[in-house]
């Protein structure tokens, strides 16, 4: 939070509370209750980011496990392609990687593509 002194205080103040709104604006009000005393915008998208960011490790193994029992059965080549390509999709949202940054990012993407070979 700037200080009072600040010349632009009451602007930030008024832009700190519409941002303070469009995070509270989508919780239930017994959730919004547990964030009323976050001083900023800046405090509040911390809270919330602390209490609601959780560790996808049981939704990546199941869906790791899912692609390495995931078979072609009768499903037509595109069709599994298609689900098997959706499975790889959805593991890179939960698990990005990191850009590209030197070589050594080159080799785990290279690493990574290539476990979708198995």
């Amino acid at each position: 939070m700037p200080d009072p002194e600040y010349e632009d205080f009451e602007k930030w103040v008024r832009e700190d509370n519409m941002v303070t709104s469009w995070l509270l604006n989508p919780l239930s009000k017994e959730i919004v209750e547990t964030f009323l005393y976050a001083t900023s915008a800046q405090d509040l998208w911390e809270e919330i980011k602390g209490r609601f960011e959780v560790s996808n490790g049981p939704l990546l193994y199941q869906l790791k496990r899912g692609i390495s029992f995931f078979t072609q059965s009768n499903m037509a080549v595109i069709v599994y392609f298609t689900k098997l390509r959706k499975l790889w999709e959805e593991l890179t949202y939960l698990k990005p990687l990191p850009p590209y940054t030197c070589s050594a990012s080159k080799t785990i993407v290279d690493i990574d593509n290539a476990d979708k070979l198995i």
